[in-house]
């Protein structure tokens, strides 16, 4: 399962972006999210960012999934 970005303004996203090894989170504008079609479900993010702010894709609300979906395809790599 994919991960998602939560809370997208967290500060430690950026070191996250930096530690994944497949580079799958995008930006705009200082908010993140994860393109789930490149997450390989390492779970790297999720240990350096504050609990909650990336969750697996079954434990996020619709919402925050849809707007990751959406915004991956749109946004520029963070990387």
């Amino acid at each position: 399962m994919p991960r998602v970005v939560v809370n997208r303004t967290d500060s430690a996203l950026q070191e996250a972006a930096e530690s994944c090894p497949v580079s799958c989170f995008r930006k705009n504008n200082g908010e993140y999210v994860i393109d789930g079609s490149q997450c390989i479900d390492c779970g790297v993010c999720q240990t350096l960012v504050a609990e909650g702010s990336i969750l697996e894709d079954s434990e996020a609300n619709e919402a925050d999934t849809n707007f990751n979906n959406e915004k991956a395809g749109e946004w520029e790599s963070a990387i």
